[in-house]
């Protein structure tokens, strides 16, 4: 399961109107770049982006209760100082066969209930263009819409992570994963667009 913690400062927009609004000379303009740049590098932080095992088929039923215990206080710990008013929970909506990570998903909205839970589609994800590069440049060089829709979601996150975060954080194994959950992330931000 891919898990991503991601701050947005949702005022950027007027802080920079607010520091436009006080130019009246050249001057301000090449002094307010540095502050501009400041609030835009600070709009997104990456607080956590991992791919997590918490329920391996072979453990017994009260190991995997464990780990789901520990994984969550972990999220705890990272989520401590954000405000549950201004908080949002991003789930993907898991699908009828795979009931391990639909118990999942159902644990992780009660154990956030005191945050605004969503819990969205899979495909939803799959609106952002981040590149130049769509998803149906994609899906014609893979053979099922399932693949296609991966490395899409793992391309954006990259590019995503290049100005926000750190690129490498996807060089592992299950990176389509941990993409998924960024990607929701932003979709549901309403952050969508297309170049």
């Amino acid at each position: 399961m891919g898990v991503c913690i991601l701050y947005y400062d949702d005022t950027w927009y007027s802080k920079v109107y607010h520091l436009m609004s006080d130019i009246t000379t050249c001057n301000d303009v090449i002094s307010m770049f540095d502050s501009v740049e400041h609030i835009i590098n600070n709009t997104f932080k990456v607080l956590y982006l991992n791919v997590v095992n918490v329920s391996n088929m072979k453990d017994h039923p009260s190991t995997k209760a464990k780990n789901l215990k520990t994984f969550l206080s972990s999220l705890d710990y990272i989520t401590k100082d954000c405000n549950p008013d201004n908080t949002k929970v991003i789930l993907e909506f898991q699908m009828g066969p795979n009931s391990k990570s639909r118990i999942i998903e159902h644990f992780l909205a009660y154990h956030f209930c005191d945050y605004d839970v969503k819990i969205t589609g899979a495909m939803k994800k799959n609106r952002i263009e981040l590149t130049n590069t769509t998803l149906q440049d994609i899906q014609a060089k893979y053979t099922t819409s399932k693949v296609a829709r991966k490395k899409h979601a793992v391309q954006n996150a990259k590019h995503f992570l290049k100005l926000w975060g750190d690129p490498s954080l996807l060089d592992v194994k299950k990176a389509d994963d941990m993409a998924d959950a960024c990607m929701q992330i932003l979709v549901n931000l309403n952050l969508s667009y297309s170049r």
